[in-house]
C-alpha cells in the first residue's frame, strides 16, 4: 500500500469543498481505504478509532476519515460487524482488542441490550437491566483496553403512537441517560456522547431515513451522518489533545459588515438591525470561546488606526482590543502574519484556526500554511455563528483553571517580554522575575490538566507518550508510579500548572526511570525545568533510589530537549535512532545552583 501526498490531500479536500455530498465523501473514503497513511511531508499523525454499533453505521466512515484528514490526522478505523459490539468487547482475543483503539465509540439501541423494549416501548423496569448491561460492557472494555471509550446516550424517538404518553416516555429516557452518566463517571476512561442533545438540536425527525432503516438496518440518514461524525471527531480531538487553541480572524465582512477603509466607522454594519445583528451574535459566540480559554487574534489587511478606532470606540462592538492576544493589522501577506502571531504566542501553526470571508485568502492559507485549519466559511453572515459553533476543534471534555485564565496568562507574557528587553542579561532577568515553584505529587483535581499537558505538549517533551484519561487516573494509585506536577508564579502573575513528570519504579527498588518529563511551552527559557528535575532527583534520593534512568524519544518537534539529560549530568546508556537512554548515579549527583528559583514542596497527593 502507498501513502497519500500533501498534493493529493489538497485536491481531495478541494473536491469535497466544491460539492460536500455523500457520494463525493464516499469516493474519497474509498480512495483513502486504498492507502496506509500520510507521506512524511504531510506532517500529520495517526489515530486508531474503533466504531461499534448495534445497527448499520458503515456510511459514517468517510466523514470521519475526511474530517481527520482535513486536520492532518490519518484515521485508522476499525468497524465491527453488524450487531457484533458485545462479542468484540467481551472476547479478549477479538479483532477490536487486537486493533488496540485509542478511542472507541459505542452506539447501541435499547432493544439490542434488553429484550422487549422494541415491542412495548421503554418502561421503568427496563432501565435497571439496560444500565447493568452497559456497565458490564464498559467495565469489560476498560479491563482489556487502554484506549478511551465513548458511549452514546439514548434519544427519544420522534414517533409516539400515543401522544398523550410522550412526556412520560421522555422522562424515562432522561432518567436512563442520567443513570448512564452516573455509571460512566465511576469508570475511568469512559465518556458520554450526548446523542439525545445532538438529535434534538438537529431535529429528531431528520435523523433517520425510513426506507434505509427498513432495507439496510440503517438508523441514520444521509443528512444526519455528518452531524454525528462531527461530534465523534470532537471527542477524538479532545481525548487525543489535538484541538485548536487560537482563532485568528479577519475584520472586514468577518467581524463587521463592510470595509472600514471605504465605509468608515459610522458606515460599517454593526447594529441591532440585519445584517449588523448577525455580526454582533457572531462576536458574542467568539467572546464565549475567549472566556473559556480559546485565544483570539486578528489578521487583517487594513489601516491599523482605522481598525483600532472601531475596536476601541464603536458602541456596538462586543469584542475589544483587550480580548485579542495578538493583532496583525497591516498590508503584509496573511500567511506571513499568521506565522508572526504564532511566534508571539509561542504556539504551533497546527494550534490555529483561520476565519476569513474571502475565498481567495482562505485558499492561499490552505496552500501555503496547511497546518492551520482554514474551514470553508458561509457567504451569508446569518450562518456565521452556527459555523463557528460547529467547529469541533474548539470543544473540550473539561475546563481546567488554566483554560479559564488563558487570556489573562498571555497578557502577563507581554509584561514579561517588556521586562526582559529592559534587563541587561539573562541572570538579572531570571532573578528579577521573582519566580516561585510549587512541586507536589498530583491529586485527582490535577489530573484533567495533567492529561491536557501530556497530549498537547510537544516542544519540551522528552518522550511524547500520550496516555489516556484512564491511564492517568490510575497512576496516582499505583505503588510503582508517581506523578509530579509543577506550578509557577512570579511578579507578573500565576502561570498555573505548567509541568508534569511521570516516574516509574524499575524491577530493582534502587532504580527508577523518568517515563515522561514535559513543560508548557509558554514558560520555556526560565530554567524551571532544571528546578523541577533537581527537586525530583533529590526526593528520589531521599526515598533510597540510587540510579535514575531518563529517556529521550525524538519527534519532529522536540529537538529542543535532545541534550537535556546530558546537560543535567546523566551518562549515555543507549543511543539509537528511535531513542536514547541516559543514567544518573545519585550518589555522585551535584545539584545545579538556581538561586533565582524559590522552590517549595507540598504533599497534596492525598487531597481530593
Amino acid at each position: 500500500m502507498t501513502k497519500i501526498s500533501p498534493q493529493e490531500i489538497t485536491e481531495l479536500l478541494r473536491d469535497i469543498r466544491k460539492k460536500p455530498s455523500y457520494p463525493v465523501y464516499q469516493r474519497a473514503g474509498a480512495r483513502l481505504s486504498e492507502l496506509d497513511g500520510l507521506e512524511d511531508g504531510a506532517k500529520g499523525r495517526k489515530v486508531r478509532i474503533a466504531v461499534l454499533s448495534s445497527f448499520t453505521i458503515d456510511p459514517i466512515l468517510p466523514y470521519l476519515q475526511v474530517g481527520c484528514l482535513e486536520r492532518n490526522i490519518w484515521a485508522e478505523i476499525f468497524l465491527s460487524g453488524f450487531n457484533q459490539f458485545a462479542q468484540q468487547i467481551l472476547t479478549p482475543e477479538s479483532e477490536l482488542h487486537s486493533f488496540r483503539p485509542e478511542v472507541c465509540f459505542l452506539h447501541v439501541l435499547p432493544e439490542a441490550l434488553v429484550n422487549g423494549v422494541e415491542a412495548s416501548g421503554l418502561e421503568n423496569d427496563h432501565i435497571g437491566p439496560l444500565i447493568e448491561s452497559l456497565s458490564d460492557l464498559m467495565e469489560a472494555f476498560r479491563s482489556r483496553c487502554n484506549g478511551d471509550l465513548v458511549v452514546s446516550n439514548f434519544s427519544t424517538s420522534c414517533r409516539f403512537p400515543y401522544s398523550l404518553h410522550q412526556d412520560e416516555a421522555e422522562q424515562l429516557y432522561q432518567h436512563l441517560n442520567n443513570e448512564l452518566e452516573r455509571v460512566a463517571k465511576e469508570i475511568p476512561g469512559v465518556h458520554i456522547l450526548n446523542y439525545d442533545r445532538l438529535t434534538s438540536y438537529h431535529g429528531k425527525e431528520s435523523v433517520a431515513d425510513e426506507r434505509l432503516r427498513h432495507i439496510a438496518r440503517m438508523e441514520l440518514g444521509d443528512k444526519f451522518l455528518p452531524k454525528l461524525a462531527n461530534k465523534m471527531l470532537a471527542h477524538v480531538l479532545a481525548l487525543r489533545g489535538l484541538g485548536r487553541k487560537c482563532v485568528v480572524l479577519d475584520l472586514d465582512n468577518t467581524l463587521w459588515g463592510g470595509v472600514i477603509g471605504e465605509d468608515g466607522p459610522e458606515g460599517i454594519r454593526l447594529d441591532s438591525e440585519y445584517p449588523g445583528i448577525a455580526f454582533i451574535e457572531f462576536q458574542q459566540a467568539l467572546l464565549a470561546l475567549q472566556e473559556r480559554g480559546i485565544l483570539l487574534a486578528i489578521n487583517s489587511k487594513n489601516n491599523e488606526s482605522d481598525a483600532m478606532e472601531v475596536l476601541t470606540h464603536h458602541p456596538a462592538m462586543v469584542l475589544r482590543a483587550k480580548h485579542f492576544s495578538a493583532m496583525r493589522i497591516n498590508w503584509i501577506d496573511k500567511c506571513d502574519n499568521i506565522e508572526a502571531i504564532a511566534r508571539e504566542l509561542n504556539l504551533a501553526l497546527d494550534s490555529m484556526v483561520f476565519i476569513d470571508d474571502s475565498p481567495a485568502e482562505r485558499e492561499m492559507m490552505r496552500s501555503l500554511r496547511p497546518e492551520v485549519l482554514t474551514p470553508e466559511w458561509p457567504s451569508d453572515v446569518v450562518l456565521y455563528r452556527a459555523a463557528l459553533e460547529s467547529l469541533c476543534d474548539l470543544e473540550t471534555l473539561s475546563l481546567t483553571a488554566e483554560d479559564l485564565r488563558r487570556g489573562e496568562i498571555y497578557e502577563t507574557e507581554v509584561d514579561r517580554e517588556k521586562f526582559r528587553k529592559r534587563t541587561g542579561n539573562l541572570e538579572d532577568y531570571l532573578s528579577g522575575l521573582e519566580m516561585e515553584l510549587l512541586i507536589n505529587k498530583a491529586n485527582k483535581a490535577d489530573l484533567p490538566r495533567v492529561h491536557q499537558l501530556v497530549h498537547k505538549t510537544n516542544q519540551f517533551n522528552l518522550t511524547t507518550r500520550r496516555y489516556s484519561f484512564a491511564d492517568i487516573d490510575e497512576f496516582p494509585d499505583r505503588d510503582d508510579t508517581d506523578v509530579y506536577v509543577l506550578r509557577n508564579r512570579d511578579r507578573f502573575g500565576d502561570n498555573g500548572l505548567v509541568g508534569v513528570s511521570i516516574i516509574k519504579k524499575e524491577v530493582e527498588d534502587a532504580t527508577w526511570s523518568i517515563d515522561s518529563l514535559l513543560m508548557s511551552c509558554r514558560v520555556l527559557g526560565r530554567t524551571l525545568e532544571k528546578g523541577f528535575l533537581r527537586h525530583i532527583l533529590e526526593e528520589l534520593k531521599a526515598l533510597g533510589c540510587r540510579y535514575v534512568i531518563g529517556e529521550f524519544v525524538p519527534t519532529r518537534k522536540n529537538a529542543l530537549v535532545k541534550d537535556f539529560y546530558r546537560e543535567a549530568g546523566f551518562q549515555i546508556m543507549e543511543d539509537q535512532a528511535e531513542s536514547a537512554k541516559w543514567i544518573l548515579d545519585l550518589q555522585s549527583y551535584v545539584p545545579p545552583a538556581l538561586p533565582w528559583l524559590d522552590i517549595t514542596h507540598s504533599d497534596s497527593s492525598s487531597q481530593p
